[in-house]
């Protein structure tokens, strides 16, 4: 067994932020002051890592603080360290069923991701002490999966109830969450890799895709989390079969500034366009 633990995100990413809802001043990179005070305020228009948005809950980084197995010139992943300890490390104990890990994707400026089979591989932390409700801020960079030929899910968020966003058959629900059940929460894609959004408020949820918003806000109740399972539903089906790298999760919803700047580091360090 491997055991390797990597450096936390050191690259800034060049660039601007994009076409958001702040002001500039010219040739210094620090946002107006005059407009909503009650901001957090960024003093450059980049960031060099999540954790440099605030009250992060959650960061698993595929290429940071992992455990591997090797077997077969493979190598697989036992566990994978939360760099912030929200939900935890994620924990695969299960020889066959722990997802495969792969050191370089070259497309993606060389960033290691972990590829589940599609059949039975997955990973989970530890259950919390006390189930906590919205709202949740969830990012990650991953494939998605198509039209899929059998259910797939992306993540669950509890132990017992059914709660996950999934990628189904039928063409009249394509992705949905689960649960409520909220249909049509974005459609069956083109199978890349991309920046996920998945806000849940008190009552919507809503995906977004490389910042795109793929429908309105959708209504949704009762919804809580206590887990973190990458790869199936809570009881271990529906198993997804795309490339990730990288999930990270806020207790709260992120504001259009810090949005942008995650968004522009997510896609200039994983070579998203």
């Amino acid at each position: 067994m491997a055991k390797s633990k990597g450096a936390l995100h050191a690259e800034i990413v060049k660039g601007s932020t994009g076409a958001i809802t702040h002001r500039v001043y010219r040739g210094t990179g620090t946002l107006s002051k005059h407009r909503a005070p009650s901001r957090i305020r960024f003093k450059r228009a980049t960031i060099g890592s999540p954790l440099e948005i605030p009250n992060i809950f959650s960061l698993h980084s595929v290429g940071q603080g992992y455990t591997l197995r090797s077997f077969g010139g493979n190598k697989f992943l036992v566990s994978l360290l939360d760099l912030v300890g929200g939900f935890g490390t994620l924990n695969q104990t299960n020889d066959t069923i722990q997802p495969l890990w792969l050191p370089s994707d070259p497309s993606h400026n060389n960033r290691p991701y972990i590829l589940p089979d599609g059949f039975v591989q997955n990973i989970f932390s530890s259950v919390l002490p006390l189930d906590f409700p919205p709202p949740l801020d969830v990012w990650l960079v991953a494939q998605d999966c198509g039209t899929p030929t059998s259910a797939r899910v992306l993540l669950s968020l509890h132990k017992t109830l059914t709660a996950h966003i999934n990628a189904s058959t039928t063409a009249t629900f394509q992705w949905r969450w689960q649960n409520p059940i909220c249909n049509m929460i974005a459609p069956w894609s083109n199978d890349t890799v991309k920046v996920w959004r998945i806000s849940f408020t008190p009552a919507t949820v809503q995906l977004f895709w490389n910042g795109i918003p793929q429908q309105i806000p959708l209504p949704v109740s009762g919804v809580t989390f206590n887990w973190l399972r990458l790869f199936s539903t809570n009881t271990g089906v529906s198993v997804y079969n795309r490339r990730l790298f990288e999930i990270a999760t806020w207790r709260r919803i992120l504001n259009p500034v810090e949005a942008a700047l995650l968004l522009r580091f997510y896609q200039e360090y994983f070579n998203i366009v």
